[in-house]
């Protein structure tokens, strides 16, 4: 068995490769060859009535072209349906046969075919980023930079795919790649339904308010407080609300709302904490420290937020929507007295006894009051009950116990 080679150039085509005629052995240049049997015997070379087998292989060195250009990505549900700076456009690209692109993306990331954009900023571009399906889609990718703006993303003409200063190639599949494919595209259209670009918009404060109902709050209370932000935001770290609180300044911390427009913060009233009206400190109370951030909500989150809060006392301010008072001093006794009334009690009698605080308390374990009878101390037990202001005692007569 011989085995020749055959390499297809450019311009080959044929619908089934076959021998040229009855003769088709010749030797290469000028060079003078045969082909023997073992015995050195001349072999009959006379190909009639034979055909390349199996039948049926075509050859074609078209050049790929490309079919149309489409986004992936579908227009945000948030944001005003609009992409902002940091969002991922991902766009497919089908060709009319397969391709190899080089270098790989993965390799050289910043040397791959670019794909220029229309978005009112010069020198916007989407990257190549690798296949789809199969080798006729090439996946590029557009990121939203600060400047860009249209009503309707396309790319800008019929020119707009390049090599990148020649620094990639996209061939026709094959074993060894040589045919490049044709860069013309069809004529500029939409990319998508209305995929809508707007870089002006930075998420800004509209509103602060508790939903904790309005009253009075104690040592241990928790006041939960939220803002609302013009545009979705994402918060990293961990920022803090400063709020007024006589003579300590307390922080709400951040505890959850990250990636929608109200991010909610809470605050546990501690000792000495007073306001008659709760507030934060002023127009920059809500403090982002070093690590931390809070971004508008993007594919990739890059514009800060304004963080700038209503006056206090002003419309959509925490003290203009809400009417919180905090009383952080610790409970005490302001009065204690009998709940049984006066009289001459005897052995296994009961007497009752009141504590009253200035503000609601809980007990835990079992409390007692101590009372002098005579020379003798007696414990009034305490009666478990709820919440409130008043604590009752009970006390029973014992042989021996005397008071005047």
């Amino acid at each position: 068995t011989l085995v020749f080679l055959y390499v297809v150039r450019a311009n080959d085509i044929t619908p089934s490769l076959d021998i040229a005629s009855t003769a088709p052995f010749s030797c290469a240049g000028a060079t003078t060859c045969s082909i023997v049997n073992a015995n050195f015997a001349a072999v009959n070379l006379d190909c009639t009535g034979l055909t390349l087998q199996p039948p049926g292989i075509s050859i074609s060195t078209d050049a790929p072209t490309v079919v149309s250009i489409a986004a992936i990505t579908t227009a945000p549900t948030i944001n005003s349906n609009s992409f902002v700076v940091g969002d991922i456009i991902d766009i497919l690209m089908v060709v009319s046969k397969k391709v190899h692109v080089d270098p790989s993306p993965d390799v050289f990331p910043d040397k791959v075919p670019l794909l220029a954009m229309s978005t009112g900023r010069t020198g916007a571009v989407a990257h190549f980023i690798g296949y789809g399906i199969d080798r006729t889609q090439l996946i590029f990718r557009y990121i939203v930079q600060v400047g860009d703006m249209t009503s309707n993303l396309m790319y800008v003409g019929v020119n707009s795919l390049s090599l990148n200063f020649n620094q990639a190639t996209i061939k026709r599949l094959t074993t060894n790649p040589t045919t490049n494919m044709n860069l013309l595209l069809p004529t500029p259209q939409a990319l998508g339904v209305a995929l809508k670009i707007d870089t002006s918009r930075t998420p800004f404060v509209t509103n602060v308010l508790a939903t904790t109902p309005d009253g009075t709050y104690f040592c241990g209370d928790l006041i939960t407080i939220q803002v609302f932000y013009s545009e979705n935001v994402v918060v990293t770290g961990q920022p803090v609300l400063k709020l007024d609180l006589g003579k300590n300044d307390r922080n709400a911390d951040f505890v959850g709302g990250s990636g929608t427009p109200v991010l909610t913060f809470q605050y546990a009233v501690g000792q000495d904490d007073t306001s008659r009206d709760l507030r934060y400190i002023d127009v920059k109370s809500l403090f982002v420290p070093i690590g931390a951030s809070i971004l508008h909500r993007a594919s990739i989150p890059t514009v800060k937020a304004n963080n700038r809060l209503p006056f206090p006392g002003t419309h959509g301010s925490l003290s203009a929507n809400n009417n919180l008072v905090v009383r952080g001093t610790s409970p005490y006794i302001t009065d204690i007295s009998f709940v049984t009334v006066n009289g001459t009690y005897t052995v296994n009698n009961v007497i009752q006894v009141a504590v009253t605080f200035t503000t609601t308390v809980t007990v835990t374990g079992v409390p007692y009051l101590e009372l002098r009878t005579g020379v003798v101390l007696r414990r009034a037990v305490y009666l478990p009950a709820g919440p409130n202001t008043k604590l009752v005692f009970q006390y029973r007569v014992e042989t021996g116990d005397v008071s005047s």
